[in-house]
């Protein structure tokens, strides 16, 4: 039987992470387009009924809690836990490709400070549950616990050490000497004359 070590298992993204990746995208998206329709809710004036409808909806809503004038100062109160949801989705997407274990503290800190302030704001929080709850999974945190292992397409090789090479020595000039036995013409007649004497 088999066993697949658990770095191996670990290393691998776990679907519960791939579904938290897709719903912190799809919040970033809905918190900004939240924070854009209370920026333009503050004097908007449009021909369309449904956009002047959700407008004057909006109004009647802020009239019953007492709230008679909307200016972008209530405006940027109201965008703060959106923009609060964008800065921890962000964090948790950044998590995801640096894991460590301090960094799942991290996310979720944040995704904790976002949830604890919409229920102080009796804000209706619907994805960061969800995130909360993706992120506590065993998986999850099987995940963020072991150290990724190093990207070698990143890592620079050592510089290899090139041989270096031999100084050739400059071939010697062989000397042609004379051989002092090899006698001339006139020594050769002068020792046959002493031989025939």
């Amino acid at each position: 039987m088999s066993t697949t070590p658990l770095s191996t298992v670990s290393s691998e993204r776990p679907k519960t992470l791939q579904w938290a990746k897709a719903a912190a995208i799809f919040q970033i998206f809905v918190g900004i387009g939240v924070i854009y329709l209370l920026l333009w809710l503050v004097d908007a004036e449009s021909v369309n009924p449904f956009l002047q409808g959700v407008k004057n909806g909006f109004m009647q809503e802020l009239a019953k809690q007492g709230v008679m004038t909307y200016d972008y100062t209530l405006a940027g109160k109201a965008s703060f836990e959106p923009l609060l949801g964008i800065l921890a989705s962000i964090i948790l997407l950044v998590g995801l490709r640096h894991r460590t274990a301090t960094m799942y503290k991290v996310v979720i800190g944040f995704l904790l400070l976002h949830f604890i302030s919409g229920l102080a704001h009796w804000d209706l929080l619907v994805l960061t549950p969800i995130l909360l709850g993706l992120c506590f999974t065993a998986s999850a945190r099987a995940y963020w616990n072991t150290p990724s292992e190093p990207d070698q397409t990143s890592v620079t090789p050592p510089p290899s050490v090139k041989p270096v090479p031999a100084v050739k020595s400059a071939p010697k000039k062989s000397v042609k000497t004379t051989p002092s036995s090899k006698a001339t013409p006139k020594k050769k007649a002068a020792t046959a004359k002493k031989k025939s004497a």
